[in-house]
């Protein structure tokens, strides 16, 4: 039995773009929930589960309880940025990603 269990985890690049950024020029902090529901939303589809066929084929859902960001720097128009998600538990009711 393995010491440490593996946790579903993904990355996703993406780019900043001119609206989301503030006057100086520098990526807006509230486009980061955005950045965070890209992350959420490739994960699944990379896992087999598109947010679609579970919300309209099986009346699963997936409400955002909380949400979690680590800032290491600023990123400024037309930077790439990766969005890392993970899960970092297996809740028996609800999961958390």
């Amino acid at each position: 039995m393995p010491d440490r269990l593996s946790f579903p985890q993904g990355t996703v690049r993406t780019r900043v773009r001119y609206p989301e950024t503030d006057r100086m020029g520098v990526a807006h902090h509230t486009h980061h929930l955005v950045w965070f529901e890209l992350g959420r939303t490739e994960l699944m589809r990379d896992l087999g589960c598109p947010y679609g066929a579970l919300e309209d084929g099986e009346g699963i859902f997936f409400p955002v309880i909380e949400a979690r960001a680590e800032n290491r720097g600023p990123a400024g128009k037309d930077h790439d940025i990766n969005v890392r998600t993970n899960q970092n538990e297996v809740p028996a009711r609800p999961g958390r990603l």
